[in-house]
């Protein structure tokens, strides 16, 4: 179960939990809630997040999981 995907705008410094860059503050990011054994907040620059949806896509899923902090930033194209 995942809370609702919102857009959010950085007042400090984070991590992106798909490729480990930093979030810098003013940056607009997209963060949720993962709920499994325990609760876990993804913040994701948006083209890291846009990677994840369009690979899933591409296999037909519209659900996927990743390991966090262990890919490569997206294209910001």
């Amino acid at each position: 179960f995942c809370t609702e995907a919102k857009d959010t705008k950085a007042v400090k410094q984070h991590k992106c939990t798909s490729c480990g860059e930093v979030i810098e503050v003013g940056e607009v990011y997209t963060k949720w809630t993962s709920f499994d054994d325990s609760a876990f907040t993804n913040k994701m620059h948006k083209e890291c997040l846009d990677v994840h949806i369009d690979c899933a896509a591409l296999d037909g899923m519209l659900e996927w999981e990743y390991t966090p902090y262990s890919y490569q930033r997206g294209s910001a194209e």
